[in-house]
């Protein structure tokens, strides 16, 4: 059995002309000519091209969840299948964020925020904000989430605790643990 070649492609399709006259081996050739043009596609998309200069991620992985997205991970986001191939971590996308906001990233880990820091944000809202109170600089308070896109809740925080509101920009784990940890449930 020989492969057929398509496109520069190799077909996994075996015939016994070597070239390509299976229905097969033209789709597979379609496919990685779509993978090939995708790969260009998601090269140019900002997030993704500073992934790479960071070396956070390689040519060969975003080529791989490309190929994976057409298949077993069909439907899915690009980062969300290269986070679960591993080749990403949700620290990096929020590092990145950070910095496409010019915001501070902040990892949390067993951080406690000041007592009267903590008595300005309520546990409700703090809660239904997944917001996390960080510190307080000249007036303004600091707060961590793993969302700082939604400028709607960042008005609101202004009026709820009556100082200027700084988003900082933590992972969703970490937003969650703090969360428990300094405001823990009540019985």
């Amino acid at each position: 059995a020989s492969t057929v070649r398509t496109n520069a492609n190799t077909c996994p399709i075996s015939t016994a002309e070597s070239r390509p006259t299976s229905i097969s081996c033209i789709i597979w050739g379609g496919v990685q000519e779509l993978i090939a043009m995708s790969l260009q596609i998601y090269k140019n998309n900002k997030f993704i091209q500073r992934l790479i200069d960071k070396e956070i991620i390689t040519d060969a992985q975003l080529h791989l969840a490309l190929e994976l997205r057409n298949t077993e991970y069909e439907g899915q986001d690009l980062v969300s299948i290269l986070v679960q191939l591993g080749h990403l971590g949700i620290e990096d996308v929020c590092r990145d964020l950070a910095e496409r906001f010019d915001l501070r990233f902040i990892s949390l880990g067993d951080f406690s925020p000041p007592p009267e820091l903590v008595a300005r944000v309520s546990p409700r809202v703090a809660r239904f904000f997944r917001m996390v109170p960080i510190e307080e600089i000249e007036g303004a308070i600091v707060l961590a989430t793993d969302d700082p896109t939604n400028l709607t809740i960042v008005e609101k925080l202004v009026k709820i605790v009556g100082a200027p509101v700084l988003p900082a920009v933590a992972t969703p784990d970490d937003v969650s643990d703090a969360l428990r940890r300094i405001y823990p449930p009540q019985p």
